[in-house]
């Protein structure tokens, strides 16, 4: 998070990114950019990206374009503009998959969209002593970075280093544009989500629980819910939930979650995925290379830039 912030607006188009440098090469990471006003843009944006890629001094710029793709024709249209123009696909970053809610609707149509058994286990909420706070002080992710942990131990993955997420909350909350919200019983968190805030969107970012005690009482459904109700009631047209996987395999890691996700209902919604688009062929080559390599080593493939 000590990366510089940059950004970019032109006729159609606009993003924002950061510029990194680390272990030989410096790149420019646009997640979930360029936003199009329309899909005919997207070439304009790519041929602006480019040249300012290279006024930045980057070896590549990885681009994510926030463009919906509802068929297999359009996925092949925007990748056949981005290969036209040197970039090429790469493992995602952020998931090329989501799930939106559209909040134009009545809550009670929104209500009645959610899996019979999802609607119960908010309705039992109350009952079962759950109270919902939402709260935009910096100190309270200390709780969040509690139940990260745990979530983290169970799942058997690796958060984010607890200085990500105390950053990620110490800027956004004073910009406005983002909330904590947490699940307590007695006084205790047992859930807990930070809330991305756009005037349009609101995001289901970073989520942890309690194993144990969140299980018991399914906590995460109704702080879930109230997060969607928050955004409609503040005036956002969309509740994204922010990656699953768009089949109903059991397999993948992300199968639990995309199921607790998709009992709220919503659309899914498929973007172009990650491109990496090469200003210096050669620096690019040789960063490739050497996290394949690494990656190889140590058995997984690689995945975030280092």
């Amino acid at each position: 998070l000590g990366d510089e912030i940059v950004h970019q607006r032109g006729e159609g188009w606009r993003w924002a990114g950061v510029r990194h440098r680390g272990r030989g090469i410096t790149y420019v990471y646009l997640p979930y950019g360029p936003a199009l006003e329309h899909p005919d843009r997207l070439g304009d944006a790519i041929d602006a990206i480019r040249a300012s890629g290279a006024e930045l001094g980057a070896d590549f710029v990885r681009v994510e374009p926030d463009l919906e793709v509802a068929s297999g024709r359009e996925a092949a249209a925007a990748e056949a503009v981005l290969a036209a123009r040197g970039a090429a696909r790469v493992r995602s970053v952020q998931p090329r998959h989501t799930l939106v809610l559209d909040l134009r609707r009545t809550e009670e149509e929104l209500r009645a969209e959610l899996l019979s058994g999802r609607r119960r286990s908010i309705n039992a909420a109350a009952r079962k002593g759950v109270s919902i706070r939402r709260t935009r002080e910096p100190r309270e992710v200390e709780e969040f970075l509690r139940l990260i942990r745990m979530t983290g131990e169970r799942n058997r993955f690796d958060p984010h280093p607890d200085e990500y997420y105390r950053t990620v909350c110490t800027t956004l909350f004073g910009l406005q544009v983002a909330s904590l919200y947490l699940a307590e019983v007695e006084g205790q968190s047992v859930a807990g989500v930070i809330a991305f805030e756009s005037p349009t969107t609101g995001y289901y970012a970073h989520a942890a629980d309690d194993p144990e005690r969140s299980r018991q009482i399914v906590a995460a459904a109704p702080l879930a819910w109230q997060i969607v109700l928050d955004c409609r009631a503040e005036g956002r047209t969309a509740f994204d939930f922010w990656g699953v996987i768009p089949d109903d395999s059991v397999e993948h890691p992300w199968a639990g979650f995309s199921r607790f996700k998709k009992t709220f209902g919503g659309r899914l919604v498929t973007r172009p995925g990650t491109f990496d688009l090469p200003l210096r062929p050669w620096r690019y080559r040789a960063y490739r290379a050497a996290r394949e390599m690494r990656a190889a080593r140590r058995g997984r493939p690689p995945a975030v830039p280092a």
